[in-house]
């Protein structure tokens, strides 16, 4: 950043050359060059005239804060590194992965000027996709979960709310309340499965007799097991 003398044809000139890169958020820059400028006393008073109006347009664009894509970036790693957090690793990879996904538009954008029409169009092209309502719940609680972190972070100034906060989605019109086994019916299962000696016996039975779900089962491990004090601990999934 400066004034700068060269030569050209034989005749001396001078440049102004101004380069601006925030502190806060290293990809906001502003330069400009000006060559061609045939008095010293000139070429100092537009670099300072320049250099003015590049800071103004750097505190400008510094006031719409982080874009999405880098708001995501920290909330991975507060994720990861916050001894509160209560997410397991696959967990923030999953949610992560999802949001990168289905918010792939808004990643260029400022996060503090994402809305609700912005929200609604993310849903809305989710279901145009076919994808089930559990991905779009996925998406909307995903998006509340990081403007919520980052609002109590203080990251987004003027920002009160998540953009999907209290949106709706519609049902889909085939989704029906699943269906469960009774009582009856689980005893039976069971009782058949040992007689067979069918090879998921072991799994169906640890499934129903504990209540866990798909994922915390296949991410059990033998050391959340202690067969003494009969008691499995549930961490992960």
């Amino acid at each position: 950043m400066g004034v700068r003398r060269y030569e050209e044809n034989g005749k001396e000139f001078w440049m102004v050359y101004v380069n601006l890169r925030s502190k806060e958020f290293p990809r906001i820059r502003e330069q400009k060059r000006v060559l061609g400028i045939e008095e010293e006393s000139a070429a100092h008073a537009l670099d300072k005239k320049i250099s003015r109006s590049l800071a103004e347009k750097v505190v400008k664009r510094e006031t719409e804060g982080y874009t999405w894509d880098e708001l995501l970036s920290k909330w991975e790693l507060a994720m990861r590194t916050d001894p509160f957090c209560d997410l397991d690793p696959m967990t923030i990879q999953d949610r992560l992965a999802v949001l990168r996904k289905w918010t792939r538009e808004w990643l260029g954008r400022a996060a503090n000027d994402l809305n609700r029409g912005d929200a609604k169009h993310v849903i809305r092209e989710a279901a145009l996709e076919g994808k089930s309502q559990s991905l779009r719940n996925s998406v909307k609680s995903g998006v509340n979960h990081v403007f919520t972190w980052a609002i109590e972070e203080r990251l987004l100034p003027g920002v009160h709310a998540s953009p999907m906060l209290g949106l709706k989605l519609e049902k889909d019109a085939e989704d029906k309340p699943p269906e469960i086994l009774t009582l009856d019916e689980i005893k039976r299962l069971i009782s058949l499965a040992k007689e067979q000696e069918h090879p998921w016996y072991s799994i169906w039975v640890v499934a129903l007799l504990t209540g866990m779900r798909s994922g915390e089962l296949q991410a059990l491990k033998w050391t959340d097991v202690e067969l003494e004090s009969r008691r499995i601990t549930v961490s992960r999934s």
